[in-house]
C-alpha cells in the first residue's frame, strides 16, 4: 500500500473514518499510517470497513448566531462534506 511508505508529511492531508460511524471517530496524521499498516497486516475485510478521505481546511468566517434571545457575529466553521464515488 503506498500510502503507508509516503512522507509523514503527506498523511497530515488524509483522514481514515470507519464507515459505519461518518461522524467522529476519524482518523488523522501519524495515527493514519500506523492504522493503515494494521489493517494492512490483519489481510481480512478490515480494511475495507474504513474510509480513506481527503482532508479538508475549511476558513473561519464571521456568522451572526443567536444565543438566549440575542444575536451577535463571531467566527464560526462550516464543513460541506466532498462525496466521491468507486464503481468497479
Amino acid at each position: 500500500m503506498s500510502t503507508c511508505k509516503s512522507p509523514s508529511w503527506l498523511n497530515l492531508l488524509w483522514i481514515l473514518n470507519f464507515w459505519l460511524l461518518i461522524s467522529g471517530n476519524n482518523i488523522y496524521g501519524h495515527d493514519l499510517r500506523d492504522m493503515l499498516i494494521k489493517l494492512q497486516k490483519e489481510q481480512g475485510e478490515s480494511l475495507a470497513a474504513y474510509i480513506l478521505m481527503q482532508r479538508i481546511f475549511p476558513k473561519a468566517s464571521l456568522t451572526p448566531l443567536v444565543r438566549g434571545g440575542d444575536c451577535f457575529e463571531d467566527l464560526t466553521i462550516s464543513e460541506l462534506g466532498i462525496y466521491g464515488a468507486y464503481l468497479r
